[in-house]
């Protein structure tokens, strides 16, 4: 599909292109399904896009997964590393990832992309054991202090 075409061909703005995309793949579901059942894998990795309101909160997100084969599913979720600098950066970042999760009711992995990009002082493991070893209250603006 070209996000394009269908912004032209139905007067869309960019986010309701992608939205009918969507819905257009899930409503093809099955076919795409039954395309991928010819190649000769162990596993086949699908994309989607990094709005999560697409796959996450609309209907088109559980029906392809049910297409594919929801007992052999499983979801990696990609953290932004620009979001996880901060400690309520890092925080938010857990909960969309957990929301998801929660959602979809699937095996699931939490990754860090881009970590080359990661240029951070001190590592996402330390900012965790702070967070053990500070009083609750004081945790998120301590992190924040250390992580500037």
């Amino acid at each position: 599909m070209n996000l394009s075409e269908i912004m032209e061909e139905q007067d869309l703005g960019p986010n309701g292109a992608q939205v009918a995309a969507a819905d257009m793949i899930a409503m093809n579901a099955r076919e795409l399904a039954e395309v991928l059942e010819t190649f000769e894998t162990s596993y086949i990795l699908i994309d989607t896009p990094g709005q999560i309101e697409l796959f996450t909160f609309r209907a088109s997100g559980p029906v392809l997964i049910d297409a594919f084969g929801r007992d052999d599913s499983a979801l990696v979720y990609l953290n932004d590393p620009a979001l996880v600098k901060t400690a309520s950066g890092f925080v938010s970042s857990v909960l969309l990832s957990a929301t998801v999760q929660f959602r979809h009711g699937l095996p699931f992995i939490n990754v860090l992309s881009k970590s080359d990009h990661f240029e951070d002082r001190w590592s996402l493991v330390d900012k965790v054991r702070l967070a053990e070893d500070v009083d609750e209250r004081q945790a998120v603006p301590e992190l924040d202090r250390r992580a500037q």
